[in-house]
C-alpha cells in the first residue's frame, strides 16, 4: 500500500523521488515568464513541489475517497507554488485557494492563480504578444508560446471543468480568520513552505506569546479547523524548525538541501 510505503520512508534522512521520477522540461513554469514572479520571493523547485503535492495526495487518498480535492497554502506569497500544481494536476484538484498575510503577496497570488482557466491564460497571452510587438524582444514571444502550451495542456486536463481559485489575507497562525473564509472540515491538503530564511520570517500576531517560537505547532493547530477527518499537510521548512502536534501522525520527514519536510496526517 501507498501509505505502507510512506509510512516506511519515514526514518530517511534523504528524500527519493517517488512519484515526480523523471526530469522533466519545467521551462514553460518559470517565473517571470508567464507566470509572475516576486522579487526576493523564495519558490520551491517544480520537481520537489510536484513530489511533495503526489505524496500528500497519496497520503489523503489512504484516508478514503477524497473527490474532488480542495488544496490550501496558508503561506502563498505570491502563489507560484500553487499555480504551478494547478497547472501540472488539474485533474486530481478541484479547488485552490491560498492566502498571506501580506496585501502585496496575495494580491500577486490573485494575479498568478488568474492564470488556472483559459479566459486567464488567454489574457496573459495578450499581454505578452503585446510586448513582444511593443519591445522586441525574443523572450516575451517565447513566453508567449509557453502560455498557449499551458493553456492547451490546461484545457485536455479541465476538460468542461473549471478550477476554482481564491486568494484572501490573513495570519494563517489566526484559526478563527482561516476558518471564516475556508469553513470547517473544507480542505483535503494542505501545504506550505513556511517563513524561514532571510527574505521570509514570521509576521502577525506577537509572536512573542507562541512558546519555544513553536510557530508550525501554531499553524497545524489552525489548519485543525479547516481540514476534513484525513486531511493533510506538507510543512517545507528550516531545519530549526519541527512540525510536531498530537494531533497529527506523522507520515514523513526528510531532509532534502538546507530544507526539512514533514508529511503529516489529521487524526481521524
Amino acid at each position: 500500500m501507498v501509505g505502507q510505503a510512506l509510512e516506511s520512508r519515514a526514518r530517511l534522512a534523504t528524500m527519493p523521488y517517488l512519484f515526480a521520477t523523471e526530469r522533466h522540461d519545467y521551462s514553460d513554469l518559470a517565473g517571470g515568464a508567464v507566470l509572475h514572479a516576486i522579487p526576493g520571493q523564495p519558490a520551491l523547485p517544480v520537481r520537489l513541489a510536484d513530489e511533495l503535492f503526489q505524496r500528500c495526495l497519496a497520503a489523503r487518498c489512504e484516508s478514503g475517497p477524497a473527490d474532488p480535492i480542495c488544496l490550501y497554502d496558508p503561506c502563498c506569497g505570491g502563489g507560484y507554488q500553487l499555480t504551478v500544481l494547478g497547472l501540472l494536476h488539474g485533474r486530481e484538484v478541484s479547488r485552490i485557494v491560498g492566502s498571506d498575510i501580506q496585501p502585496a503577496l496575495a494580491q500577486a497570488a490573485r494575479r498568478n492563480l488568474d492564470l488556472l482557466s483559459r479566459e486567464g491564460l488567454d489574457r496573459r497571452i495578450a499581454e505578452l504578444e503585446q510586448h513582444a510587438r511593443e519591445y522586441q524582444r525574443p523572450s516575451y514571444a517565447l513566453a508567449a508560446a509557453s502560455a498557449r502550451r499551458l493553456r492547451d495542456a490546461l484545457a485536455r486536463d479541465l476538460g468542461d471543468r473549471t478550477l476554482a481559485t481564491d486568494v484572501f489575507e490573513a495570519d494563517a497562525l489566526e484559526p478563527d480568520r482561516v476558518a471564516g473564509r475556508l469553513g470547517p472540515a473544507s480542505v483535503d491538503i494542505a501545504l506550505a513552505d513556511v517563513p524561514y530564511g532571510r527574505h521570509s520570517v514570521w509576521q502577525g500576531r506577537d509572536l512573542s506569546e507562541i512558546a519555544d517560537g513553536d510557530w508550525i505547532g501554531r499553524l497545524l493547530e489552525s489548519l485543525r479547523g479547516v481540514l476534513r477527518p484525513g486531511g493533510v499537510v506538507g510543512i517545507v521548512s528550516d531545519k530549526g524548525q519541527k512540525a510536531l502536534h498530537p494531533a497529527y501522525k506523522r507520515l514523513e520527514r526528510f531532509q532534502i538541501g538546507k530544507r526539512r519536510v514533514a508529511i503529516l496526517r489529521l487524526g481521524e
